[in-house]
């Protein structure tokens, strides 16, 4: 079973440097798709200018077993639209209550700019302030022509 999932992994690491290279016809498609972002806690406070049809993946440290995750506080969807639930991932080996990443994704909609801010909290804890905030601006543009 492992040996499989190593040849398994291999082949798909192999298949996706072809594609990058180009001999099978993937960097044309790679190059139509619409640029992502990625955004950290590094980037608390900063501005991001994407152009529309982008995409914003943005990952937060986060400890959920302990209750606290990350929530959106604020944001213009017209303009910064979700994609989804968030997710998350796991950093280093599984420990309960470890540390986890979790994931949002967003799409630049159309053009304009908003706020985005994410509260670091415990949902049932009403009346406390949140344990961290993450603020973005994110300004959008059209595409060049």
């Amino acid at each position: 079973m492992i040996g499989s999932s190593r040849r398994a992994l291999g082949t798909g690491i192999v298949i996706g440097w072809l594609c990058a290279a180009g001999p099978c016809g993937c960097m044309g498609a790679a190059a139509d798709r619409p640029p992502v972002v990625q955004v950290t806690e590094k980037d608390n406070g900063r501005t991001v200018q994407l152009t529309a049809g982008a995409e914003l993946v943005l990952r937060l440290h986060a400890q959920l077993g302990t209750g606290f995750g990350w929530k959106v506080a604020e944001n213009d969807a017209r303009v910064l639209s979700p994609e989804g639930e968030p997710g998350t991932e796991r950093e280093g080996e599984p420990k309960p209550g470890g540390a986890e990443v979790q994931v949002f994704r967003f799409r630049a909609a159309s053009t304009g700019s908003a706020g985005l801010a994410l509260v670091y909290a415990r949902p049932w804890e009403r009346n406390v302030p949140p344990a961290k905030t993450f603020h973005l601006a994110v300004r959008v543009t059209s595409p060049p022509a």
